[in-house]
């Protein structure tokens, strides 16, 4: 590329912001929510992001010109340098020019990327009958001929004959060794005004995506057999292909037809080869889909080396990625945008289980999925007929989900018919004397029944919790509302602003059955009294009773706030606010003394050092803030190095100055269950397997450890949550059958001295959210603490 030539930004390019994403895609991406995605529909190449300065000077080659007048054009009104602009800016123009998103202004690049055949057109001896398929430098249609046979006709785009001339050449022998096996056939190669072209068999079915897609909005056992069965058929087919010699070294969703009757077709062998004896046709160079690369690809990739061959355990890697995509609906990794992340993420990332992805928990396929996707080559399946037969016998071993125990329908229904709108509970707040906090009062009720609601769908428990945060709200005046010297609430002890114990949470929650309900009104008017009741926030730090937990709130509202509310005052107002206790929660801990050189210090979730860093890591991910953060992971490895091992777990003291056996607890408020929720998430952020063996450990000790009561805050409930969590992080069912066993204990003992019966937090409400979200375990989230699904 000179810098006189004139470049131009194809009318098909698209620049946009990143805030109109999905916003699934937004967190899967991390994505920088100021930014810009760059994408060209049909392009081969991936879409990347820029910041805004860089959105603007590549709009400014909507018309051709030079890189020189489109810096100088960019630069003179912001009053830049322009050197200094065209020093910084190359790099991405270079990166776009590769990509074919800026191009020469004269070539046929410029052209938007579409069909150029009709329908009737003639091509040797076959008419086209219509579009199947175009991308940027291969056009698709199928085809018929006077006795009425179809074909599909492939040939190269205008402009890219040369590079398309000696990869087709390449496919026809391929196809031809290939004589049929599970791939079309070959009619003929040839070459129609300058543009090389192949006719092949026409092959019926649907894109494997498609019916993979069909067949999980079907949502039964008999659907995800029926899909199980078609990617059993895929590795089949492949497995026939690595059977005469040939690896197809392009596995992508859009390469593979299937029938109903799982009679599936491979299609684009542009880049296959011939294993061991390639003869004439050789070796031709790696491509493909980014997503779909093994990770001796990737790491080649990465380096600027060339990539190995393709070869048959390369293949089962891709072979696998695909699968789980067609399994799932989602790839197998949270994938950035940019290509240089993506790879880091193949060579490095383990396979997300599918519970974190929102799907149905399948222990024995992902297990051997999860070979499959073995970094090492020799860690693979033998091969890919082997990779089939144990997906096969896998299918067959799927088992339901245990049950947690036979009471647990009767106590759910006796306390939703205490809760109902007929009641002696709810009909008492009417005096004003019942308390309305989340913790153990009324907007708890409320969330378990907007929790329970959302889990089982039920439009009915949603206006019951409706009728429960209206009434709440009416009484949030009452100072009785939130305070009882009974049980030790009163301003001294829980202050004006806790998340848990105040009118604070009480805005939120209610902000969050809005959503719920798709009241828009309503959700904006409780998150002004949200904004409003955290003024003269308490100075404390902790979770529970300090700003930890009005950021908690923040991150609650903002993760569940749907995107076009991004521009609302509401919404800046909640960023605004939790951007702002972020750094002052930041700047506190730095002028602490380093943990393990000061005084007593409390290292627990609800009042101590795992809180803060857990509020401060769930604002990141609500925020989708990615990368490093060093000064919260120095945090994290001081708060690990206070581990102690105990049994076949870690444990954690309460404060740093106990040492008496009553320093420890496994429990969520003050122990190692608490802690497992702050080491999965630390592990999601950084991506470090050493937060993962720490969330492992703290469960096991919560797991062995029997001691406390039974409830949310302190108790087996609480530890419940915490197999629960590590359940949806790591997909292994161990800690799903570990959830049951200790919900079983929780709904027997509950009614044995809970502080406050009908509470989330110390009764039994907390435990019927629980078996709620037993039901559906892809969807758990421990109450107004974890991020909801």
């Amino acid at each position: 590329m000179s810098m006189n030539d004139s470049l131009l930004l194809p009318e098909d390019v698209l620049v946009f912001p990143v805030s109109e994403l999905a916003s699934e895609v937004q967190t899967q991406a991390t994505l920088d929510p100021d930014g810009f995605v760059v994408t060209r529909p049909n392009a081969r190449e991936t879409s990347t992001v820029v910041d805004q300065n860089g959105a603007a000077l590549i709009e400014s080659f909507r018309e051709a010109r030079t890189v020189v007048d489109a810096v100088i054009a960019f630069s003179g009104p912001r009053g830049l340098d322009p050197r200094k602009v065209l020093d910084e800016a190359f790099p991405l123009i270079h990166r776009l020019v590769a990509a074919n998103f800026l191009v020469p202004a004269d070539s046929a690049h410029a052209q938007r990327i579409a069909a150029t055949l009709n329908p009737g057109n003639a091509v040797a001896g076959w008419t086209v009958e219509q579009t199947a398929h175009v991308v940027e430098d291969t056009e698709v249609y199928r085809m018929r001929d006077g006795a009425q046979r179809t074909a599909a006709l492939k040939i190269a785009r205008p402009g890219h004959e040369a590079g398309l001339r000696e990869m087709l050449r390449h496919e026809a022998a391929l196809l031809s060794h290939a004589d049929g096996t599970a791939a079309p056939r070959l009619i003929e190669a040839g070459e129609h005004e300058g543009r090389p072209f192949l006719l092949l068999e026409w092959c019926e079915g649907v894109p494997v995506l498609s019916l993979s897609r069909r067949l999980e909005q079907e949502a039964t056992p008999a659907a995800a057999a029926r899909l199980l069965e078609t990617c059993v058929a895929v590795l089949r087919a492949y497995a026939a292909l690595h059977a005469r010699g040939i690896v197809h070294g392009d596995v992508h969703p859009g390469n593979l037809l299937a029938t109903e009757t799982n009679d599936i077709r491979v299609l684009d062998f542009g880049r296959a080869r011939l294993v061991g004896n390639p003869g004439p046709l050789g070796a031709p160079p790696r491509a493909g889909a980014p997503f779909y690369y093994d990770p001796q690809f990737a790491a080649a990739a990465l380096a600027g080396r060339a990539p190995p061959a393709a070869n048959p355990l390369a293949e089962q890697y891709c072979l696998a990625v695909l699968l789980r995509h067609l399994l799932v609906g989602r790839p197998y990794l949270d994938f950035g945008l940019e290509r240089e992340r993506m790879l880091r993420q193949i060579v490095e990332d383990r396979p997300v289980p599918f519970i974190r992805h929102g799907a149905r928990p399948w222990p024995d396929v992902e297990r051997v999925l999860g070979r499959a996707l073995a970094k090492d080559p020799a860690d693979r399946f033998a091969g890919v007929a082997d990779f089939a037969d144990a997906l096969a016998r896998a299918g067959r071993r799927d088992e339901p989900a245990p049950t947690t125990t036979r009471d647990a329908p009767t106590f759910m229904t006796d306390v939703l018919s205490r809760l109902s709108a007929d009641g002696g509970l709810y009909q008492a707040l009417r005096n004003g004397t019942e308390l309305c906090s989340v913790n153990a009062g009324a907007a708890g009720i409320a969330y378990a029944l907007y929790r329970i609601a959302s889990i089982r769908e039920d439009a009915a428990l949603l206006a019951l919790a409706e009728l429960w945060i209206t009434r709440a709200e009416r009484n949030a005046s009452d100072e009785r509302a939130f305070y009882c010297e009974e049980f030790d609430l009163t301003p001294a002890t829980v202050g004006q602003t806790s998340l848990f114990h105040t009118a604070v949470g009480l805005s939120c929650v209610e902000a969050l059955i809005g959503v719920a309900l798709a009241d828009g009104a309503r959700t904006a008017q409780a998150t002004k009294r949200f904004l409003a009741r955290t003024e003269g926030a308490s100075i404390g730090l902790d979770l529970t009773l300090g700003r930890s937990g009005i950021l908690l709130g923040c991150a609650a509202l903002l993760a569940a706030t749907p995107a076009e509310a991004g521009a609302s005052d509401a919404h800046n107002a909640i960023v605004a606010l939790g951007d702002r206790i972020d750094a002052e929660l930041r700047q506190e801990l730095a002028q602490l003394p380093p943990l393990g050189d000061a005084g007593p210090l409390n290292l627990g979730i609800a009042h101590g050092w795992g809180g803060v860093l857990f509020a401060l890591l769930r604002w990141r991910e609500a925020r989708r803030l990615g990368g490093a953060d060093a000064a919260i992971e120095t945090y994290l490895r001081a708060l690990a190095a206070q581990a102690e091992p105990a049994g076949n777990g870690l444990r954690w003291r309460w404060m740093t100055d106990q040492s008496d056996v009553k320093a420890y607890m496994p429990g969520w408020c003050n122990g190692s269950g608490g802690l497992v929720h702050l080491w999965t998430l630390a592990e999601r952020s950084f991506g470090n397997d050493d937060y993962g063996a720490l969330a492992r450990r703290a469960a096991l000790n919560a797991w062995e450890d029997a001691s406390g009561a039974s409830d949310l805050c302190c108790g087996t409930a609480g530890r419940c949550y915490a197999m629960l969590n590590l359940y949806r992080h790591s997909g292994d069912g161990i800690w799903l059958q570990r959830a049951h066993d200790l919900a079983g204990k929780a709904v027997a003992s509950i009614g044995q001295g809970s502080l406050k019966r009908d509470s989330l937090y110390k009764g039994e409400v907390g435990v019927a959210l629980l078996i709620a979200d037993l039901e559906r375990p892809e969807l758990s989230c421990m109450p107004l603490f974890d991020m909801e699904p």
